[in-house]
């Protein structure tokens, strides 16, 4: 949504790069940073923000399996296991192939319990083994779901290589924008960044429409800026930098006639139709005035 800009307040860009941020509050994950503004934006009372994101670039350098999503269990009798699968990033076939690593033990994922093989045009790991396993946590990325077992197990699901789809933009703003977690109005999700790359690559978002958001606030002396998954974890780009320009706009806030009553509103509305008629006979007069001044 477009607003019209009706203060001789300029428009104003901030050009924002982590490299030179006031401070990470993730530490190497640059996920979570934060900028001191040397000279604040100050607005009066009677005017409102209008904030939309100009571009953005963000390096992909987020891992498909991280600390979040790398831990399977399951049980073979009534021995239980735990792997970890190393952090990073994955082909489908280093699965089937034994690269993957389990960084708890240094032996390939499955090692000696299980190994996986692909199931052609399905997108799905299927997983043989000499006694019956049974998977006891959700396998996340690789399909497998909590309670299946045997000694043969075709995933449940589409295996998914590829990680995120998109980032959430959050920050330090109040806004009242809605996310789907609890499908309430959420204080901070600024934007939804697709992720349209693969991981080496450069996540680029640029401003395609005019839609911009009204910051519930009246002067601005730090930006706080997240990136996070869909459940609002904070990503972790591994110590790189990114960058963001944000426009900002002002405008008047519009009058708004609140009643609270009844009676106000029959009052207001009365007032309306009176200030409606005396325009109009306003307008009359005038014509009436040019048609005399012409004869």
């Amino acid at each position: 949504m477009s607003h019209i800009c009706d203060t001789p307040i300029p428009p104003k860009q901030i050009h924002l790069s982590t490299r030179h941020a006031s401070g990470s509050l993730a530490g190497g994950k640059m996920s979570d940073v934060i900028w001191f503004l040397n000279d604040a934006i100050v607005i009066p009372n009677n005017v409102e923000i209008l904030l939309s994101m100009e571009t953005i670039q963000i390096p992909h350098s987020i891992h498909t399996f991280n600390t979040l999503n790398n831990t399977i269990k399951y049980s073979i009798g009534s021995v239980e296991f735990t792997e970890n699968i190393t952090v990073g990033n994955y082909q489908n076939t280093a699965f089937s192939k034994g690269e993957v690593i389990n960084s708890l033990t240094g032996q390939p994922l499955g090692h000696n319990n299980f190994t996986f093989t692909l199931i052609p045009h399905q997108h799905k790991f299927k997983i043989t083994a000499s006694a019956a396993v049974t998977i006891t946590s959700d396998w996340g990325l690789l399909g497998f779901s909590i309670g299946q077992t045997g000694t043969e197990i075709t995933a449940t699901r589409c295996y998914d290589l590829n990680g995120l789809s998109s980032l959430l933009l959050s920050s330090n703003f109040a806004v009242s924008n809605i996310d789907s977690i609890d499908t309430g109005v959420n204080n901070s999700i600024l934007a939804r960044v697709p992720i349209t790359t693969a991981p080496g690559g450069t996540i680029f978002y640029q401003k395609t429409n005019e839609y911009q958001i009204v910051l519930q606030a009246h002067s601005i002396h730090r930006v706080n800026l997240r990136l996070t998954d869909d459940d609002l974890n904070l990503v972790n780009l591994n110590g790189l930098d990114w960058h963001i320009t944000l426009n900002l706009m002002f405008r008047y806030i519009p009058d708004m006639i609140r009643p609270s009553s009844l009676d106000d509103l029959m009052h207001i509305q009365r007032q309306l139709t009176l200030h409606e008629l005396n325009a109009h006979t306003k307008e009359a007069q005038k014509k009436a005035s040019k048609k005399k001044r012409s004869k």
